[in-house]
């Protein structure tokens, strides 16, 4: 089964928690469920195009299409979010290093932590000491998907 398909009952709740009692999703509840989802704030551009000039709202069958969309947007995508969410175990939408060294210490205890440390900052593309769910993506797919199997 699709990956997406087992976040169907995660994206109803996550739509009703962010409505704020309505039907619909504002500007800032679909930033806001963006992130619970997926685990990165969606860009401007996104934003303009999910909300053109003088929409307001969005209703839940439509923030269900596009949250089906971005899981299924690669090939990977289900792989690569798997793999996010397992290091993700706080569900903050972000990796700090201990989360990295924690996962690896689980995984292969008989590694050093400063391997893990150094993966984390080959991820951290920015260097702001959080690892998101884009940087994870980038650096996954980056080694193809041979790599990932």
């Amino acid at each position: 089964m699709p990956l997406w398909k087992e976040f169907s009952a995660d994206m109803k709740e996550v739509f009703l928690r962010h409505c704020a009692g309505r039907d619909q999703l504002d500007r800032e509840g679909y930033k806001l469920a963006v992130v619970t989802l997926l685990g990165f704030k969606p860009s401007k551009v996104e934003m303009q195009r999910v909300f053109p000039l003088g929409m307001v709202g969005l209703s839940f069958d439509r923030f269900e299409e596009l949250m089906e969309a971005q899981l299924c947007s690669t090939p990977d995508a289900d792989l690569v979010r798997q793999v996010f969410i397992a290091f993700d175990v706080l569900g903050r939408g972000f990796l700090l290093e201990e989360d990295v060294v924690r996962a690896f210490r689980e995984v292969c205890p008989l590694l050093p932590p400063s391997v893990a440390r150094e993966v984390f900052r080959e991820l951290d593309s920015d260097a702001d000491k959080r690892v998101g769910f884009r940087e994870v993506e980038a650096a996954l797919l980056s080694y193809g998907s041979s790599s990932l199997e």
